[in-house]
């Protein structure tokens, strides 16, 4: 009969020989290290928990970390594609002339141009987090590397104004926890 596991880390499901009862395994998805329960079908002891993760544990919070970076990429995107569309109010006043002409200001067509480069960037910069944040979430092959890119964006997007200090520490969150050995085994490297 087989023993049944669950592991604490990131969720996947084990069938053991009945040999491995008491024994530690590492799980192949994050390398949480897995106490097997010694109990049998005979004893009357319940099968089919692994035994909770200590503090200490590698892995035992990859599968959080990867549902945070995944989350934190969405929202980041999300932010950064409002922020890109907020533009077009400005490429609006301008040629509208709604904008208060300041004399020291650049002109309207250099404006214009900053504005799109802004949009530009601004959606680019959502569309990269989120299409990160998803694969991430699904363990995509290649997600960690996305991701890698979408926290350096984050990172770097420090013309998102407002939304910056979000997205930077979205960004350095990502960094330091995509490069922990546990989160790079959960989402295959």
């Amino acid at each position: 009969m087989a023993i049944r596991i669950q592991c604490s880390g990131c969720g996947k499901a084990y069938s053991l020989q009945d040999t491995m009862a008491g024994r530690q395994v590492k799980c192949s998805g994050c390398g949480t290290v897995l106490q097997v329960p010694a109990g049998s079908p005979f004893s009357g002891e319940p099968l089919g928990q692994a035994a909770a993760p200590s503090a200490l544990a590698p892995g035992a919070n990859a599968a959080l970390h990867v549902k945070l970076i995944g989350i934190f990429d969405i929202i980041a995107g999300g932010l950064s594609i409002l922020w890109g569309l907020l533009m077009v109010f400005g490429i609006i006043g301008v040629l509208t002339g709604a904008m208060e002409e300041d004399p020291n200001a650049p002109p309207a067509a250099v404006m214009i141009v900053l504005y799109i480069g802004m949009l530009i960037l601004g959606i680019g910069a959502g569309i990269v987090d989120i299409l990160a944040g998803v694969r991430v979430l699904k363990r995509r092959p290649g997600s960690r590397k996305l991701a890698l890119v979408a926290a350096i964006v984050c990172c770097a997007s420090a013309w998102g104004c407002c939304i910056w200090p979000l997205c930077l520490a979205a960004g350095i969150y990502s960094l330091v926890a995509l490069n922990k050995d546990s989160v790079k085994a959960a989402l295959g490297g």
